[in-house]
């Protein structure tokens, strides 16, 4: 590391309140089965695609690729319907997640989303 700042950056869609209090309410009785602590409703997101450390010199590079992301992707369906219905623990990271439902049927716009914010990051070389 070069000893720049960096941030910790990810991309995410943030749920509207009530949405964020119902997944509090669902998952509440398995946070408290697993003796995890919960995260704050407020601090409830969907990561789309995590960054990591950015060194500060990049980020106009990552928000030219955001804008990028936003004008190809504007085209799309709105609102973006999500399914969260699979739980999963990260190991390292010491995480429970809920995850969009696996389905057999076209790939949701929110998946679609995040496979373009993927591609477009990585091309920029982002990891």
């Amino acid at each position: 590391m070069s000893g720049e700042p960096a941030r910790r950056l990810f991309f995410a869609l943030w749920p509207e309140d009530g949405q964020r209090t119902a997944l509090v309410q669902a998952t509440g009785k398995v946070v408290r089965h697993c003796g995890g602590r919960p995260v704050p409703a407020a601090s409830l997101h969907v990561t789309l695609a995590f960054l990591g450390a950015v060194p500060e010199s990049r980020i106009a590079l990552l928000d030219s690729v955001a804008q990028r992301v936003a004008a190809v992707f504007s085209g799309q369906t709105l609102p973006l319907a999500l399914t969260l219905s699979t739980f999963a623990y990260w190991a390292k990271p010491q995480l429970l997640v809920v995850l969009e439902r696996e389905a057999s049927a076209p790939q949701s716009g929110v998946a679609r989303l995040a496979g373009i914010l993927a591609s477009e990051t990585a091309a920029a070389g982002f990891s």
